[in-house]
């Protein structure tokens, strides 16, 4: 899915693993900023959502950069146009919208939240937000005690991502960025989730970023390179060491 400028950037799909320790980005911006945008919407008198104007629906949304951000929902149906419950979300008697822009292949009649995080179903689909989980199956999908965590019958998801768990039915999460089964470990974070390559019967969770094997040290699931993994040993959340070498999340620090 492309770039929209107008839509929040952690509201995409996330699927590069290089931006997992950059550390994490920022959820929200707030602060100071957030505040003086609040009380211009007030004084300004239009809040933030779907707006009919002109006998046409537009999305308004207010940001650093242009302040108020009114954005056309193109090929509304204003007779059938509805907002659904999260003020982000409208549908008519075709589509359904996210900040005003059409998500694909989402069926409005039947399209719904979720208990929990950001997940939307439809007859068909189930959606992260304003896009689509490949493969989840939405009569049994669930979102589980995790943030970005879920699974149906037949596999766990993380964000967009499918864990082709191996082993379903002894499935459980564990501390921090970790789940397992029977047969593998699973690590999942803002970008994702993945199987930890692994010897899963030395394997050792130390916190709930860091863990080791006999073999390795790792980090989100991620082997930390050069890790000596019998001494290796957590300092803090995010800080670990072993004999030669210090390490904030993956990377070695003084």
């Amino acid at each position: 899915m492309p770039s929209d400028p107008s839509i929040p950037p952690i509201l995409q799909p996330l699927k590069s693993a290089e931006t997992v320790f950059t550390p994490y980005r920022l959820m929200i911006s707030g602060g100071l900023l957030g505040l003086l945008l609040l009380i211009y919407a007030l004084i300004a008198g239009c809040s933030e959502g779907y707006h009919k104007e002109n006998g046409k629906w537009v999305f308004i949304s207010w940001d650093e950069a242009v302040l108020m951000r009114v954005t056309p929902v193109e090929g509304a149906d204003a007779a059938s146009f509805r907002r659904l419950g999260n003020w982000q979300f409208a549908a008519d008697k075709n589509s359904v919208y996210y900040w005003g822009h059409r998500i694909e292949k989402a069926d409005p009649a039947s399209f719904r939240h979720l208990q929990g995080y950001y997940y939307w179903r439809d007859a068909k689909r189930v959606f992260l937000i304003n896009a689509e989980i490949p493969g989840a199956d939405p009569e049994t999908f669930q979102p589980l005690s995790k943030d970005a965590w879920a699974r149906d019958k037949n596999d766990v998801y993380v964000r967009f991502d499918a864990l082709h768990v191996r082993d379903i039915s002894s499935f459980e999460l564990l501390q921090g960025v970790w789940a397992k089964d029977s047969k593998a470990y699973y690590a999942g974070d803002v970008v994702g989730g993945r199987i930890v390559t692994c010897d899963y019967e030395s394997f050792v969770i130390l916190n709930g970023e860091y863990a080791k094997d006999k073999n390795r040290a790792y980090w989100n699931g991620f082997p930390i390179e050069g890790a000596d993994a019998a001494s290796f040993e957590v300092v803090s959340e995010h800080i670990a060491k072993d004999k030669y070498r210090r390490y904030y999340g993956p990377k070695e620090t003084p």
